[in-house]
C-alpha cells in the first residue's frame, strides 16, 4: 500500500477527494476551466473511506452525454503520474477528473452496477449495489 507525505491512508483519500471537488467545482476550477475540463460533467456527491487500508474513493456524478447519475468507485493505492503539479493528490485528482468521469464509460457501461438510490456504479471492485443486476447501464437519454 503507497500513501504520499507520511499521511494515513484516510488522510490520503480525503486529500485526493477534497481536490477532485475543488477541480470540478466551476468557482475553484483552476484555469477556469481549460485543463480540467470534465465534459460538462458535474458532483452530486463524494466521500472516502479505507478499507483493508487501501484509501477509497466515491464520487456521484452526472454527466451530459447519458442521462443518468454515475458512481465511481476508486481505489487511491496505486501510482500516480507526475502532471504538472508537485503535489501527488493534486497529480491523482487530475487524473481523476480528465481520465475518469470526464471521458465516456465505453466498455465499463456493460459492467455497471445499479444501487437502490438509482446510481449505476463503475470501477474497482467491490462495486456498491446489485451485483446481480449488473449489466448494461441505460442508453443515453
Amino acid at each position: 500500500m503507497r500513501v504520499f507525505d507520511g499521511s494515513t491512508p484516510g488522510e490520503w483519500a480525503e486529500r485526493v477527494r477534497r481536490e477532485v471537488v475543488r477541480q470540478l467545482d466551476p468557482q475553484t476550477r483552476p484555469g477556469g476551466g481549460g485543463h480540467f475540463d470534465a465534459n460538462g460533467a458535474y458532483l452530486l456527491s463524494s466521500w472516502s473511506s479505507v478499507v483493508d487500508d487501501v484509501p477509497v474513493l466515491h464520487l456521484v456524478y452526472r454527466h451530459p452525454w447519458w442521462g443518468f447519475a454515475t458512481g465511481l468507485r476508486r481505489e487511491l493505492d496505486g501510482d500516480v503520474l507526475a502532471n504538472h503539479s508537485g503535489d501527488p493528490a493534486v497529480n491523482l485528482a487530475d487524473d481523476i477528473v480528465i481520465g475518469d468521469v470526464g471521458e465516456p464509460l465505453g466498455r465499463n457501461a456493460d459492467l455497471m452496477v445499479p444501487d437502490a438510490d438509482g446510481v449505476w456504479w463503475w470501477g474497482d471492485d467491490p462495486l456498491l449495489g446489485d451485483r446481480a443486476r449488473r449489466g448494461p447501464a441505460p442508453s443515453p437519454g
